[in-house]
This record gives C-alpha cells, structure tokens and sequence, in this order.
C-alpha cells in the first residue's frame, strides 16, 4: 500500500539535522533531535500505538513528515531519511503511529 505525503510537521531545523536518541516509554516516545544550526529538540510522541525504528540513532534527517494514516484518530509519522541508496546509515528507519506530537527546544 502506498502512503500519501500529508505535511511536514516539526521544525523547519529537522532538515539536514539528526536523530540523537529514541526513548519508549509505555506509550509514549521521545526522540532528540538535533537541528542543522545545532538547537536541541525533544519530539514527544502521546498514545503511541506503534513504531518501526532500525538504526535511528544518527539518522540524518530530511524532514519529519506526517503520512495519511489508515486508521484515524491515529496519525502516522515518518523520520524521512536523507542518506543516498550508496551511503552509510541509508537503511535507518523511524516510523511512530500515534495520536498526537510535541515539539519542545531544549
């Protein structure tokens, strides 16, 4: 099934930024992110149904992204990975469906 782009959600400083460290705790998730210009975020994600990460930790970052879910009132977001089919950490994966997401600097 393919997923349709809905909008980047978060901070314009996600692109180019990277992935830190990745907390679940029950059901909810943190992600650090640090920005391009080096500004700290804490992305907290409530009523997390489900997550499929693999190597996120370092995952260089084009956007956070916010895909059509299939099961609404559940929203589907995706850490869009910038890494070439060539490059190191092109194979990271950070994908959380939840109910809704802050975005606090740090």
């Amino acid at each position: 099934m393919e997923r349709k782009f809905k909008a980047y959600v978060g901070d314009p400083d996600f692109h180019d930024g990277s992935v830190l460290r990745v907390r679940r705790d029950s059901s909810e998730v943190y992600v650090d992110v640090k920005g391009s210009s080096g500004k700290r975020f804490l992305v907290g994600f409530v009523g997390v149904q489900s997550m499929v990460a693999f190597k996120p930790e370092g995952m260089v970052l084009y956007a956070l992204d916010e895909m059509e879910a299939t099961a609404p009132p559940l929203r589907h977001f995706v850490f869009a990975n910038s890494r070439e089919p060539d490059e190191e950490g092109r194979d990271s994966v950070l994908e959380i469906m939840a109910t809704g997401f802050t975005v606090e600097e740090i």
